[in-house]
């Protein structure tokens, strides 16, 4: 099957004057029958929030939650006893499970942050709600993905038969990244250009893959992305 290109502005989008926000896939109040999700990958949001501003105290219940801190200073606290302010480079991932409640709010009284949240239908029911982050390099420019999350090998675990990768590429690079029958991928530009199969993608676009499929990344300008690879 042939790719397919989503262009930044068919997103949803919400200005809360607090939190500026892009959906990727049908979200709160954005609802498109045709754009809720992307195999097992649920939920892609783009979250500017605004100093001292955030997500007060809430619930989930059966989903992987990873958030990717791209610029800013995030504070969470949750209901299994984790408090913290995670710094750009940190990525973050929650198990909800049988339920957890958490907050998520920028830490700074004077700048925006923003974030990517992403969400994962979990492989497992009933699972022990459970945080975790990690200090990673992966806003280095490089000429390589770097593995987020997956069940084994990644900076973060995941309970889900795939993996997240990022990338903070350099221009010139060229990344390949082959994706096996019955899985798919979502390719994030998160900022930057780059080209799959023919097709320029600059900040907020997208590509969607159904395996089998040898994808190929040619990096125009310096960019930051994210690739999911799960199961259909």
């Amino acid at each position: 099957m042939k790719p397919i290109f989503f262009p930044s502005q068919n997103r949803g989008y919400f200005d809360h004057q607090w939190l500026q926000t892009y959906h990727s896939f049908s979200f709160a109040e954005w609802v498109d029958p045709n754009r809720m999700g992307w195999g097992a990958l649920r939920v892609l949001n783009d979250d500017i929030i605004q100093a001292g501003q955030g997500f007060g105290t809430h619930g989930h219940r059966e989903m992987e939650i990873v958030t990717i801190l791209l610029e800013g200073e995030l504070e969470h606290q949750d209901s299994v006893g984790h408090r913290e302010v995670l710094q750009p480079g940190m990525l973050q991932h929650m198990t909800a499970g049988t339920g957890i409640r958490h907050s998520e709010f920028n830490a700074s009284s004077t700048n925006p942050l923003r974030l990517l949240q992403i969400w994962i239908y979990p492989n497992q029911k009933d699972l022990k709600p459970a945080y975790e982050t990690c200090d990673t390099t992966w806003l280095e420019p490089t000429d390589q993905l770097f593995l987020a999350a997956a069940p084994e090998g990644g900076a973060l675990g995941l309970h889900q038969d795939g993996a997240l990768w990022l990338g903070c590429l350099l221009k010139g690079s060229l990344v390949s990244h082959s994706l096996a029958s019955n899985r798919t991928a979502y390719l994030f530009v998160a900022d930057g250009t780059l080209e799959v199969a023919g097709q320029p993608l600059t900040s907020g676009d997208a590509m969607g893959f159904l395996g089998p499929e040898e994808i190929q990344i040619k990096v125009l300008e310096n960019c930051r992305l994210v690739l999911s690879d799960l199961p259909k």
